[in-house]
């Protein structure tokens, strides 16, 4: 019988950039998996967060001319990064879509835009989003006798 090898997962690298939306800091996380980049966002405009998700593929990056002499997609992310210190990616709402659109300054290339997707939560990711908006609403509520009570 043939032995079945088990293929080490190989581990992810996570870094973090932040970007603006109608004057607001946003972070961004992006998370090198395999030959993936997986980029999220949360977006807190309201009491309950949006998360949104994409995943794009190191093919999909180098159809942009300007990354096909990186190597390797934490080359891009470095890259990407740099260039976010000079001009922060824009974030553009479009229907349920999130659009990162990082600028990579030059005229001969195009600049890169990721799309990302709502992600849908799960039971328990709701519970908890709606614990923590509880429990900041009761510090609120107590925050507010305490300066009621030190006013008399």
């Amino acid at each position: 019988m043939e032995e079945i090898s088990i293929k080490e997962e190989t581990p992810s690298i996570e870094k973090t950039l932040e970007a603006i939306k109608d004057n607001t800091k946003i972070t961004l996380k992006i998370k090198i998996k395999g030959n993936n980049f997986i980029i999220s966002t949360e977006k807190k405009d309201s009491l309950i967060p949006k998360i949104y998700e994409g995943i794009s593929s190191k093919q999909e990056i180098q159809k942009n001319k300007y990354f096909l002499g990186f190597d390797t997609l934490d080359e891009i992310l470095d890259e990407l990064i740099s260039k976010s210190k000079s001009e922060s990616p824009k974030l553009i709402e479009e229907h349920d879509y999130l659009i990162i659109k990082f600028f990579l300054s030059s005229s001969s290339f195009n600049d890169l835009e990721f799309i990302l997707k709502p992600k849908s939560k799960n039971s328990e990711d709701k519970f908890k989003e709606l614990y923590d908006i509880i429990s900041e609403l009761k510090k609120e509520i107590n925050n507010l006798k305490n300066e009621n009570i030190q006013l008399k």
